[in-house]
């Protein structure tokens, strides 16, 4: 069953000296009630556009977008579709309101009219579900890269939404930040059942998505199953992406005559199946 649906989906803006520029065309797409969806794309392709549409903080300028059934073109619809599509952005520091973390998860939920006992109740699963629990009283200033951006879905989770929203979480981050969030995003979405739009410029988080989409000039190009999009790797290429390094070490390997199934995609993966 859908969780979001787009038809047609365009949305164009006025460049310069007024000219009217197509940011998003013709994007026909279904997602599905607990799945992980990875967004691909060079810059400029259009992936933040997107997903701004998915919770109405844009609205199409042709098509439509329904989310939870609701369509976002219709005015009194938008808050509950912000209840049930929340959003992570690229800098934490710009969803971090608070002086302390259980505060800054608390915004949300209180912003909702929640009796207290209730926040309570949310802010501690939420900081449960992240892994950041103990965290709690610190100053998120203190924190890093990684564990912040933890906190800022932390507070997007304390609103219970059926559907989470991430636009470039780790661009800013180091690698083991890039790790800690994306371990925290899988687990989300296996272990609670919430649907994820992951979009990413860095082509190893795809690899754990159920279905890859890869946006090009506003257009969806490729779409299907990370096996199946890494396979294609001329047509990335000519997309202005790559293929990520594991998944083209097992290319080589297989040329070289090693039988490695091409849904290896992982290091953890290759080197297990290297061992046995």
């Amino acid at each position: 069953m859908e969780i979001i649906r787009t038809g047609g989906l365009g949305f164009n803006f006025k460049g310069e000296n007024e000219q009217s520029i197509w940011a998003l065309q013709d994007i026909n797409l279904t997602i599905a009630r607990g799945e992980f969806l990875a967004v691909l794309g060079p810059n400029g392709s259009g992936k933040s556009t997107l997903a701004k549409h998915f919770n109405a903080l844009l609205l199409p300028s042709v098509g439509e977008v329904w989310v939870d059934g609701l369509s976002t073109s219709v005015e009194d619809n938008l808050w509950r579709i912000r209840q049930t599509a929340g959003m992570v952005f690229q800098n934490p520091d710009n969803q971090i309101v608070a002086t302390t973390v259980e505060e800054d998860v608390a915004f949300g939920p209180e912003n909702l009219g929640l009796h207290s006992a209730e926040i309570r109740k949310r802010v501690d699963e939420a900081l449960e579900l992240v892994d950041m629990s103990h965290y709690r009283r610190h100053a998120p200033h203190l924190l890093s890269g990684g564990q912040k951006q933890r906190v800022a879905i932390a507070g997007v989770i304390a609103m219970r939404p059926k559907c989470l929203i991430l636009d470039e979480p780790t661009a800013m981050l180091d690698p083991r930040g890039r790790r800690e969030v994306l371990d925290t995003v899988m687990r989300l979405n296996r272990e609670e059942g919430i649907t994820v739009v992951y979009i990413t410029h860095f082509m190893e988080e795809a690899v754990s998505a159920d279905r890859v989409i890869v946006l090009l000039n506003g257009r969806s190009v490729l779409e299907g199953a990370p096996a199946q999009i890494f396979a294609q790797a001329e047509l990335l290429r000519d997309a202005g992406l790559d293929v990520p390094p594991v998944v083209a070490l097992v290319k080589e390997l297989r040329a070289a005559g090693m039988d490695i199934p091409p849904e290896v995609m992982t290091v953890n993966g290759l080197v297990e199946l290297l061992c046995s």
